[in-house]
């Protein structure tokens, strides 16, 4: 069926007509606004950001920080010469579990070497190493002098009795 056109003619002015000239305004910035939004949104969603990098732990001010932030809940402290023979532990655990378990990087927290060592199958071997992880939290867990609440104050008194002793 064709369409139907028809005519008029008002006979009385329209009251609505600054209402809908309004409305249209509104509905067409409603509609723009939206395609923009929409447009942005695509955009946005399509950008891929770069995953952070992990720490690195070759800097051992970073590997203090993680080291003792992993394993806060053990009061552990990082020791450079015991952070060594911690990798090395992680190393030959590694090492022993190679082709028993796949090898996971260690994350510096000591409960999952802990953990790795529970999973030897050799008696003697889980021994030393239970044995040797054991002796690493303990001397992990002296706090190093230099970070004790009380060396700032002994290291001013030694200066002050440094300067008294007699030439």
């Amino acid at each position: 069926m064709p369409p139907i056109k028809l005519k008029g003619h008002a006979i009385t002015s329209d009251p609505n007509k600054e209402w809908r000239d309004e409305l249209d305004i509104q509905l067409q910035t409603y509609h723009l606004l939206n395609g923009i939004q929409e447009i942005v949104d695509d955009i946005v969603d399509g950008v891929k950001t770069p995953p952070k990098p992990p720490p690195d732990l070759t800097d051992p001010k970073v590997c203090q920080q993680v080291f003792e932030r992993q394993n806060k809940d053990m009061n552990l402290y990082y020791n450079p010469m015991v952070m060594e023979w911690w990798w090395n532990l992680s190393r030959n655990l590694e090492d022993k579990l190679k082709g028993i378990i796949d090898n996971v990087e260690w994350d510096l927290k000591v409960t999952s070497i802990g953990v790795r060592i529970k999973e030897l199958t050799n008696a003697e071997d889980k021994k030393n190493f239970q044995r040797r992880y054991d002796e690493y939290v303990e001397l992990s867990k002296v706090r190093p002098f230099h970070r004790s609440p009380y060396f700032d104050e002994m290291s001013e008194f030694l200066r002050v009795l440094a300067k008294e002793i007699p030439k």
